[in-house]
């Protein structure tokens, strides 16, 4: 479930945004990645228009309630159990997930 929804205040949004992962190579204060590897701007909180856009949800994969920032293109089934890749990165910029199918 997408928490747009709620009023997260600026020091709880910085305490998820930290749990994105760091690249060495850029500024993890404005760039870090999602669980998918999709990259994720700090300033484009909320901005779906953005090719870095994203959100916070509960994390299906935590008893404890845990939030976790995710691309806004990247987003959780309707059973709020699994999220479902549609944006990962190739090197620096972010890229349609295409599932491989096996012949």
């Amino acid at each position: 479930m997408l928490e747009d929804d709620m009023n997260f205040d600026k020091k709880l949004i910085q305490k998820i945004w930290e749990k994105g992962r760091k690249d060495a190579n850029l500024n993890s204060n404005v760039f870090r990645q999602d669980r998918f590897g999709a990259w994720i701007k700090h300033a484009e909180y909320n901005k779906s228009e953005s090719m870095y856009g994203w959100t916070i949800i509960k994390n299906p994969d935590s008893k404890d309630s845990e939030y976790i920032p995710i691309h806004l293109k990247n987003c959780i089934n309707e059973n709020d159990t699994v999220i479902e890749c549609n944006v990962t990165s190739a090197g620096t910029t972010n890229i349609q997930h295409v599932e491989s199918s096996e012949i």
